[in-house]
């Protein structure tokens, strides 16, 4: 089963480090990262695709203009190609055990609805 964290990006590409790293420790390995950046400045993106760039799950994609924090996560949830989902700001870090916990209260209460987490923050 395959869990998408939705990164809505704005400017936090010095926080960044954590939240990748924090991603790359996870102890359930079948994820993505989706990123979508809402026009951060140029520096900013290239920290991000700079780090990213050695790790195929994480996917970087960008809006064509500035369009607010509620535009870029749905943005996120529709580029998901995972049966769950859960949101991490970018300067934040999760637990190593963070998705693998939420996959399993999604499969003992399958009648959740949505099935969108917010993940465990560290």
């Amino acid at each position: 089963m395959k869990f998408s964290v939705l990164i809505a990006h704005y400017n936090n590409g010095n926080y960044f480090k954590d939240c990748y790293e924090s991603l790359q420790q996870q102890t359930y390995t079948n994820w993505e990262a989706i990123i979508v950046d809402d026009c951060s400045a140029d520096t900013e993106k290239e920290m991000i695709k700079s780090l990213i760039s050695d790790d195929s799950r994480f996917l970087f994609f960008e809006n064509e203009t500035n369009k607010g924090v509620g535009y870029t996560k749905r943005k996120c949830a529709e580029l998901a190609t995972g049966e769950i989902c859960g949101f991490v700001d970018p300067d934040d870090a999760i637990f190593p055990t963070a998705i693998e916990e939420s996959i399993e209260v999604f499969k003992q209460k399958k009648k959740c609805s949505p099935y969108l987490f917010q993940i465990f923050i560290m």
